[in-house]
């Protein structure tokens, strides 16, 4: 397709991608918005991680195919790596649940040996995909497209756009492709790719039979396909013409990955190798250290609680913790970029115990994990004196409905919350007010979080007397039913039809102490 019909087509059909000639980045996310929101209904994220396929040549991969494959096995994605170096060797050198097979049984290794010596690995790389799809079906990620979540089931095809490429001929990129098993158009493809590589006068440059031949084949060949084309948004939010977005502290480059929508991103590999960038050296803040950092390590989230003294990561003070934090990764994961609004009720360490309140470890914590969240925090103590441009403290006594509404509600305005902690007092009739005023201002969807149900302080003189919460929690999941003494029966039925679910974990310090289970109830609000 020449550049010109290109253009024209790409001003009718995809009108927000001139927004990448203006730069204006910060329309991207908005203005691709209303193209997504049909398609968004073909993708099940409701289904089991289905199987990744992909392809490597050489001995060993690099650091951000390794970064790669790490997130495709930690969101619980079968991967399998094709190669035509030996499959024993590479092995050693990819991450634990990565299967290597030989490439040969998909594409005859002397077309692979007849495509380096006319072209190079990428222009293979093209080539094989299809052969791939074609025999096996599902989802083909390049090695430098790293997750942030499982990937959806998809009934028939996916296309992803990129911004920069209409200038060059393409608008769409082979980074990430499904497509069901024996699909007569993946045939196709692979056969005119061959073609291309085979012919006289056939064009051997990057790109010739993977972009370009894409783009064409769907957007003019088989033009019934352009349904199932997203925008950039979702793997490609960041262009490989602006990956010092990656490597640098960039407040713009949050803002481009935040979208609910972006399920992974491509690190544009060889782009990092032309500018002489790795991964090692990429700047504490930046995206890529945040990638780095979030899957090193089995729970990222346990580490940032060990790291700022809090009571959610498995050891406090040299002895067994509650490790909710092993929880809080796997409810939040998905949601680490957005810019989720979550509020945590109980600032203290260790009111009872006297200690000097000169740290807010859990706030700490939350706004390393969540770089794009704004971060609320109550307490009965006055904490006015902590500062950071994400975070809002409230001064509240959440034992009590009037003071919670004033100086809580009140204050959020019309705003509501994605993720609510409640660590608290602990006090059964401070949890149930407290959830009578805060659930109402959870987001459709939201996660409202009870911690330390096992403990109780002592009855304050005056206080009602109310069931533990932890029995109105278990009575509500055999029931339905929520009754009590902090709430009318009206508003018992009203708070109960909103729960869609409330499931229980263990703490771990309540397990192995006083062999209680369940000390942790995470309730989902109705979406």
């Amino acid at each position: 397709m020449d550049t010109r019909t290109l253009t024209a087509l790409s001003a009718l059909e995809f009108p927000f991608l001139h927004t990448r000639s203006l730069f204006d980045r910060a329309l991207r996310n908005l203005l691709t918005a209303p193209y997504d929101a049909p398609k968004l209904q073909q993708l099940d994220f409701s289904a089991a991680p289905a199987p990744i396929h992909c392809f490597w040549s050489g001995p060993k991969p690099n650091a951000i195919t390794q970064l790669a494959l790490r997130s495709f096995v930690h969101h619980g994605h079968a991967v399998y790596l094709h190669t035509y170096d030996a499959p024993s060797t590479l092995a050693a050198h990819v991450p634990s649940g990565v299967a290597v097979r030989p490439a040969e049984d998909i594409v005859a290794r002397s077309i692979y040996q007849e495509c380096l010596s006319r072209s190079e690995v990428r222009y293979f790389s093209d080539i094989f995909r299809y052969a791939a799809l074609y025999r096996f079906g599902g989802w083909w990620l390049d090695t430098d497209v790293v997750l942030l979540r499982p990937l959806p089931a998809v009934q028939s095809y996916f296309f992803c756009g990129q911004w920069g490429g209409v200038e060059s001929g393409h608008l769409l990129v082979g980074d990430v492709l499904h497509a069901p098993k024996g699909s007569t158009h993946l045939l196709l493809l692979y056969r005119s790719s061959l073609a291309s590589l085979r012919g006289d006068g056939g064009d051997h440059t990057f790109g010739a039979v993977g972009p370009k031949l894409l783009t064409d084949y769907v957007l003019t060949r088989q033009p019934e396909l352009k349904q199932h084309v997203f925008s950039p948004t979702l793997f490609n939010s960041i262009d490989w013409s602006e990956i010092d977005l990656f490597h640098t502290p960039n407040h713009e480059a949050l803002e481009l990955v935040s979208d609910p929508r972006v399920l992974g991103l491509h690190l544009w590999n060889k782009k990092w190798a032309d500018e002489n960038l790795t991964l090692e050296n990429a700047q504490p803040g930046s995206v890529a250290r945040l990638l780095v950092d979030h899957y090193a390590t089995p729970n990222r989230l346990a580490q940032l609680a060990q790291r700022y003294g809090s009571d959610k990561g498995l050891n406090y003070k040299n002895a067994p913790s509650h490790h909710y934090a092993r929880v809080y990764q796997s409810l939040f994961e998905t949601r680490m970029l957005q810019p989720v609004r979550i509020m945590e009720i109980g600032l203290c360490r260790g009111l009872f115990e006297g200690w000097k309140q000169d740290d807010i470890p859990s706030l700490r914590m939350w706004l390393e994990f969540f770089p794009n969240a704004t971060v609320f925090g109550v307490d009965i103590s006055d904490f006015s004196w902590y500062s950071h441009d994400r975070v809002r403290i409230f001064r509240a006594d959440q034992s009590s409905e009037d003071s919670l509404h004033e100086n809580v509600v009140r204050e959020l305005d019309d705003a509501t919350l994605d993720i609510i902690i409640d660590d608290g007092s602990h006090a059964s009739w401070d949890q149930q007010v407290t959830f009578k005023q805060l659930f109402p201002r959870l987001a459709p969807g939201g996660i409202y979080v009870i911690e330390d149900l096992d403990w109780q302080p002592p009855l304050k003189e005056g206080e009602p007397e109310t069931p533990l919460t932890k029995a109105l929690l278990e009575h509500f999941v055999g029931t339905g039913r929520l009754p009590s003494a902090a709430w009318s029966r009206e508003e018992s039925e009203a708070l109960a039809a909103t729960i869609e679910s409330v499931q229980f974990h263990d703490s771990y310090s309540e397990l192995t102490r006083r062999n209680l289970c369940g000390g942790l109830a995470v309730i989902r609000k109705r979406g």
